[in-house]
């Protein structure tokens, strides 16, 4: 497999082999990934999609994390949350409080909401394969990531056809 470090310019296997997802609907919308070959972490967020064609647009950005213990966190707010919303269905009390995330993760979300994006990536539901590249000076003020990036669905087949700048 090959390094986040390369461009994927065609649909291949994307190299995160570990993945956290903050934010789910039907496939990821937000959360962290980490490259299974230079442990490199990245936080990622959704930047267009298409439940119709199911097709992403994530942006992502490398980030220094501990992406262990934020998945190791992560799993023990969910495990607690989990329990207190079947205490409040079991006593029909709604005041029970939601846990709140551990401060290590909220720092992260912090650090991870004031970067810039640095790569982008197209992709199917999840992020198993996909085009992934550096973004460069023509990803400024994006408004239809699809039309940028010539995202075209045609009769079952998702495909790519890239602009000059990014074809080579």
């Amino acid at each position: 497999m090959d390094c986040c470090q390369h461009d994927r310019k065609t649909m291949s296997p994307l190299p995160f082999e570990k993945v956290i997802y903050f934010d789910f609907y039907d496939g990821p919308l937000a959360g962290y990934a980490m490259c299974s070959v230079c442990h490199q972490c990245f936080h990622f967020r959704v930047l267009k999609w298409d439940t119709h064609i199911f097709c992403r647009v994530f942006g992502f950005v490398p980030i220094e994390m501990d992406f262990d213990r934020v998945d190791k966190d992560i799993e023990q707010w969910t495990k607690n949350t989990v329990h207190i919303l079947e205490e409040r269905r079991k006593t029909d009390n709604d005041d029970l409080p939601i846990p709140k995330q551990t401060d290590y993760v909220n720092q992260i979300e912090l650090i991870a909401s004031r970067l810039e994006f640095s790569h982008i990536c197209v992709t199917g539901s999840y992020l198993d394969k996909g085009y992934w590249r550096k973004m460069d000076e023509s990803d400024k003020d994006v408004e239809d990531w699809f039309e940028h990036l010539g995202v075209v669905y045609d009769f079952g087949n998702l495909t790519f056809h890239l602009d000059k700048s990014h074809s080579s």
